[in-house]
């Protein structure tokens, strides 16, 4: 879950001042994504021995509203089966391990800072924001393959070659275009994506919804 499942608490993003359409309330909003993580949990636990769930926390429309979710999936999750985790990450961008590979998962804006954040393509001061990151956390020299993972803008973009030290991947969203966007710019497509890795080699698939 790469941030902004929920779309503003009382209809604000996280600074407050932008006034967002909505057409649930807060409590039917919350109901309504916490039962979206129970349906891909209950999914999930026909099929795995083990399921890891990494949830980016920081974000520019759900920001606590969305933690709060999330804690209560954990919570809830953790309880009823014994054969997962569940890591809420509340940093801007944070990381974990599986196997040869190295993920770094940021949503793409934050709660309260970066009014524009990291763009689709990758720019000379992305590159040095994330090597930084991965410098300070001494994560160079330790993994295959290192990618960072985004999502905000909603466009299914792999960059395996701006960066030699990374990939640079963007992420569809699950939800469609809201008006304002399929106004100022066009309907857009959305979906999800099935990644499989051996190693450090992956496939990926992505899975466009049409309704």
């Amino acid at each position: 879950d790469l941030g902004d499942l929920l779309d503003g608490f009382n209809a604000l993003t996280t600074r407050g001042g932008h006034q967002l359409p909505q057409n649930m309330t807060n409590k039917e909003a919350f109901d309504c994504a916490f039962e979206f993580k129970n349906i891909i949990l209950e999914g999930l636990v026909k099929y795995y021995s083990f399921i890891l769930f990494n949830n980016v926390c920081n974000d520019n429309h759900a920001g606590d509203f969305g933690y709060f979710l999330n804690q209560q999936f954990k919570s809830y999750a953790e309880l009823k089966y014994s054969n997962l985790k569940v890591t809420n990450h509340v940093t801007f961008i944070s990381h974990y391990v599986i196997g040869d590979v190295l993920f770094l998962i940021s949503h793409g804006k934050d709660d309260s800072t970066l009014k524009f954040g990291f763009k689709p393509q990758l720019d000379t001061k992305q590159i040095e924001k994330i090597n930084q990151y991965i410098k300070h956390h001494k994560l160079y020299g330790k993994h295959k393959r290192i990618i960072f993972k985004k999502g905000d803008s909603h466009q299914f973009i792999l960059d395996m070659a701006t960066s030699d030290d990374f990939d640079y991947f963007n992420y569809l969203a699950g939800s469609p275009s809201s008006q304002w966007v399929q106004n100022n710019f066009k309907k857009g497509k959305r979906g999800f994506v099935i990644e499989s890795f051996t190693g450090a080699e992956s496939t990926i698939l992505p899975i466009f919804i049409n309704r």
